[in-house]
Parts: structure tokens; C-alpha cells; sequence
């Protein structure tokens, strides 16, 4: 009996052991600090960079140098009939340096470095493009977030409507043709918050695939849309 109650306590024990993903809250700021070292195209362009630094140093740096030596005695030669095995000895020893011609030398480092100011163009281009990209998928984000909540406050007030309107029909106080329309009404709610809650999920996976992460990584945007007003004046427009 003890032992069967250990293993039914063990799925039990998975269940509630089992880790519950916190949702992450997340500022524009720190969207783009994550942005800049796990982004795939930004990380793609860091690694190019590093890749023309490398091929720079091997361009710059001189060839390795070279051990030449001989060694004699191996072959026995046959001096009036005789086979006679000489001694082994090491017969030269000589290390040498290769050196490149100097205007071929500069030319290749000169394209090497050259590499370089590319990849880091690259990489800036990269970045510039990439912070657009989180700019814009955050305040897509947020902006559907908040238009969830619009469409949840219509919907709550479509069902507000129903209701009175079905207090009044069962009273004989409304026409068929009241009530129907307010189920309609309730039906288009449900579809606009439907849409718009898609459209969240499509908009907060767009951000975390932009930050490196999985798509469906649970997070909590900060910051809300507010209207402000610009004043200026009519000398500084024109």
C-alpha cells in the first residue's frame, strides 16, 4: 500500500514541480539593449567583422619561418665493389624567412584593412536597420495591446446590451428584430477581440524573433499610448 501511494504521489509531484514562465516586463530601452548582441542579422554582421580583423592580422603579419636541413649517410655507397654506409651526419642546417615583395605586402593588407571599414559599415547599417525594426514591432505591440482592451470594453458593453435588451423581450417590451441585432452586435465584439488578441500574438512573436528569442516568450510591454499635444509656432514651420 505505501509503495502504491509513492507512485501515484509522483505525477502529482511533476505537475506542481514543473517550471511556470514568468512574463517578462520590457521597455523599449531594454528591447534594444537585447537586440544588439542576439539579433541574428546584427550578431551575422559581428561575426563578419571579426572574421575581416582576423584575415587582417594573418595579412599583416609575416610568413612563419622555415627549417631546411639535410641529412646524409642513409644511402650506402659502392666505392670499387665495396658497399660502404657512411656515416650519418647532418649534412646542412639552414632556416630561412620568407619575405613578400613590400608593395605586394601593402597592397594585401591594404585590402585587408579595407575589409575591415566595410564590415564595420555593414554592421552599422545592420544596427541602424535593426533598431527601426524593434522600434516599430514595439510600438506595433503596443499598440495592439491596447486596442485588445478597447475591443474587450466594446464587448463587455455589447453583452451589457444583450442582457437588457433580453429582459425586455421576455417582457414583450422589444421586437425580434432588437434582439437579433444585439446578438449580432455581441457576435462582431467577440470577432474584433478575437482578431486583435491574434494580431497581439503576432506582434509580440515579431519582437522577440527581432531580440533573438523564441517567438513565444511571455512578456509584459511598459509604457502605454498617450496623445500629446505640439505646439509650435508659425515661424518654425515655415
Amino acid at each position: 500500500m505505501k509503495n502504491r501511494f509513492i507512485l501515484l504521489s509522483l505525477p502529482l509531484f511533476f505537475i506542481y514541480a514543473s517550471p511556470v514562465l514568468a512574463e517578462e516586463s520590457l521597455s523599449l530601452e531594454k528591447a534594444l539593449s537585447i537586440a544588439w548582441p542576439h539579433n541574428p542579422t546584427v550578431e551575422e554582421k559581428r561575426k563578419d567583422l571579426d572574421a575581416s580583423k582576423g584575415r587582417f592580422i594573418s595579412k599583416s603579419a609575416l610568413e612563419g619561418p622555415e627549417v631546411l636541413f639535410e641529412i646524409g649517410g642513409f644511402k650506402p655507397e659502392e666505392i670499387n665493389g665495396e658497399k660502404i654506409t657512411p656515416d650519418k651526419n647532418l649534412d646542412t642546417f639552414e632556416i630561412v624567412q620568407p619575405l613578400e615583395y613590400p608593395p605586394v605586402w601593402f597592397l594585401k593588407s591594404g585590402v585587408a584593412r579595407d575589409d575591415i571599414r566595410i564590415s564595420e559599415s555593414e554592421l552599422s547599417l545592420a544596427w541602424a536597420q535593426t533598431q527601426n525594426k524593434v522600434r516599430n514591432a514595439y510600438m506595433n505591440a503596443l499598440y495592439s495591446a491596447e486596442a485588445v482592451k478597447v475591443f474587450q470594453s466594446s464587448l463587455e458593453a455589447a453583452q451589457r446590451f444583450l442582457d437588457q435588451v433580453e429582459v425586455k423581450y421576455q417582457s414583450g417590451g422589444t421586437s425580434k428584430v432588437e434582439r437579433l441585432r444585439a446578438r449580432i452586435e455581441l457576435s462582431r465584439a467577440q470577432a474584433e477581440l478575437l482578431e486583435s488578441q491574434n494580431i497581439e500574438e503576432s506582434s509580440k512573436a515579431e519582437l522577440n524573433l527581432l531580440l533573438g528569442r523564441p517567438a513565444d516568450t511571455p512578456l509584459v510591454l511598459e509604457g502605454t499610448l498617450a496623445y500629446e499635444s505640439i505646439q509650435a509656432k508659425k515661424e518654425e514651420l515655415l
